[in-house]
């Protein structure tokens, strides 16, 4: 089956052998219905995920996404996989990290969505928007990947999340890829990002071509967010799946009018974890969006040309609520949400480097702060 990047995946059935004859198995199977004896010795079905690279130093313990998924499935269920078997050995039989997931029904919400009618569509707006607001009731103070779980001892259907924070390293992973090296800290959104910062320009420090600029201009632009009231220090941390597209989504069609969402898929720490509130709040917009466009988030706010786009936008806008609405569509919010990814992961290629400079000119363009150019300027005269 197609992959990620990070993971394998491999549809396996399991059919139990029947038993030898002569044995007790053999004998009780004579004393059983036609109807359990078949449900016995009905295949089960699995999904293999297994690391696509040996693991290293530099790779996040699978642990996590094992914490992270069963954390998940304590708030949606049964349409969460859970993990029957996790292997971390190096020497297993396939010299990787895997896990073993129970499959769950139904199809590929990507592969069919351009067949669908509008009004499946429509319905699939409001399943959307459904998980969205779900995820949006689980809040924590802190910010970072969930890497274990606490039962509680009364009520052991929940659970306490325990949050490390997004780890800073050198490496060429990301930040959220590596063990992470520190327990998260109740913080507001602004000490986070401004202490984000503080992390990365101590790594900078000690690189002989490092690059501080960035990460100064990233402080100047969360202190302006800060004043001007779009991060106050109520505003707590929000599990987010920063994955959830239709391609990981699986449903079946009802009728010519609805469908149903059988499963909610990967669910590794990489994509899932407590993020900042205005991440959050992003808006759906691949929904009213071509699928060049799904990760254009700056056309969000745009009125498709399509019809029947222009409609699932226009219905996505009377059902999300006013502040969700501000969250998606105000461009300081976009900004943000794209500093916060590189304030998680680093800045560890050209590629990153173009993007923070971007962030900094396209703020720059909503409210010019001499001190930006300057921090720029400072740092190429050096």
């Amino acid at each position: 089956m197609r992959g990620g990047g990070y993971n394998r995946i491999t549809a396996i059935a399991v059919t139990p052998s029947p038993p030898r004859a002569f044995t007790i198995p053999w004998i009780h199977s004579f004393l059983t219905s036609d109807e359990d004896y078949a449900k016995a010795h009905t295949p089960k079905h699995h999904i293999l995920r297994s690391a696509r690279k040996e693991p290293s130093s530099d790779d996040l313990d699978m642990r996590y996404d094992v914490a992270t998924l069963t954390f998940a499935g304590t708030i949606f269920g049964t349409i969460v996989p859970h993990v029957i078997h996790l292997d971390e050995h190096p020497r297993n039989p396939l010299s990787r990290t895997y896990t073993i997931q129970n499959r769950l029904p139904g199809q590929n919400l990507n592969k069919i969505w351009p067949e669908l009618t509008i009004s499946q569509k429509i319905n699939a707006m409001h399943i959307v928007v459904h998980v969205m607001e779900k995820l949006h009731t689980i809040q924590e103070p802190k910010a970072g990947v969930i890497a274990s779980l606490t039962r509680l001892p009364h009520s052991p259907d929940k659970v306490i999340p325990e949050i490390q924070a997004f780890n800073t390293s050198q490496g060429p992973v990301s930040a959220s890829s590596g063990p992470a090296d520190r327990p998260a800290e109740a913080m507001t959104t602004r000490q986070f990002l401004i202490h984000q910062s503080y992390r990365w320009k101590i790594l900078e420090e000690d690189r002989d071509d490092g690059d501080k600029a960035p990460w100064y201009c990233f402080d100047i632009i969360t202190q302006a967010l800060y004043d001007k009231g779009f991060i106050p220090d109520d505003d707590k941390f929000y599990f987010c799946h920063l994955d959830l597209y239709p391609r990981n989504m699986l449903v079946e069609i009802k009728d010519e009018s609805r469908i149903s969402l059988t499963g909610l898929l990967d669910w590794d720490a990489q994509f899932a974890h407590f993020c900042p509130k205005f991440v959050a709040y992003r808006a759906p917009f691949w929904l009213w969006a071509s699928g060049v466009h799904w990760y254009d988030e700056m056309i969000a706010a745009d009125m498709p040309i399509d019809a029947e786009y222009r409609r699932l936008k226009s219905l996505w806008e009377e059902e999300a609520s006013d502040e969700w609405k501000r969250y998606a569509y105000e461009p300081e919010y976009m900004i943000a949400r794209r500093m916060f990814a590189l304030l998680r992961d680093g800045i560890r290629h050209d590629g990153d480097k173009k993007e923070a400079r971007s962030i900094v000119d396209d703020w720059q363009e909503l409210y010019t702060d001499q001190r930006l150019a300057t921090a720029y300027a400072n740092d190429e005269s050096d």
